[in-house]
């Protein structure tokens, strides 16, 4: 991973656009910055998606970005429970893939302004 392309691919995604979240803070979303890592690194670099868990009530997801030679180089971890919020009722585990993903790019420097937590998001 080239220091030019990071650097591009962090400002991409620091140009895109962000949601509000609690705290008043705001939050580059995960599309957003999946999309600044293939503009810059193309299908050269991998993310990959594990599940961990799912017994009926929680969810947990690892995510890993790879090199070319298939090396771990940034990875997340994220967890939910289905519950009664409407979202995560029926979509609990890719709600729990794509907040894998983005702590695995975030761990790469693609987050915009920061982790946002569940909470946070909720």
């Amino acid at each position: 991973m080239t220091d030019k392309r990071i650097a591009a691919a962090m400002a991409m995604v620091d140009q895109a656009e962000t949601v509000g979240v609690s705290g008043g803070k705001e939050y580059t979303m995960v599309q957003e910055r999946v999309v600044a890592f293939r503009t810059y690194f193309g299908f050269e670099y991998g993310i990959g998606t594990t599940l961990l868990k799912d017994d009926g009530k929680t969810i947990q997801v690892q995510a890993s970005v790879t090199d070319p030679d298939g090396n771990v180089i940034g990875s997340g971890l994220a967890e939910r429970n289905r519950g009664p919020n409407p979202v995560n009722k029926t979509s609990a585990l890719e709600n729990t893939e794509t907040s894998a993903i983005g702590r695995a790019l975030a761990s790469l420097g693609l987050h915009g302004s920061e982790y946002a937590s569940a909470n946070e998001m909720d």
